[in-house]
């Protein structure tokens, strides 16, 4: 993962389905800052919201394909 990736909440994490504006599911958003502290990759999500996480949290999707991809 890297500054710019399009990314979402995967399925498996226990961010997943809180039902809370921060951590939205199956909603789009863009690393925008990475750092080596956890939760250290910070997402701008598409509905005005933000975040960190860690790579257990987040999957990088294909915008192009609209597929997700684990990394």
């Amino acid at each position: 993962m890297k500054v710019g990736d399009t990314v979402r909440i995967k399925s498996t994490s226990i961010y997943y389905g809180r039902k809370e504006e921060t951590n939205p599911i199956n909603i789009i958003g863009v690393i925008t800052k990475i750092d080596k502290y956890p939760l250290g990759i910070l997402v701008d999500w598409s509905n005005g919201f933000n975040n960190g996480y860690n790579t257990a949290d987040l999957e990088v999707v294909d915008s192009v394909n609209n597929n997700y991809s684990i990394y």
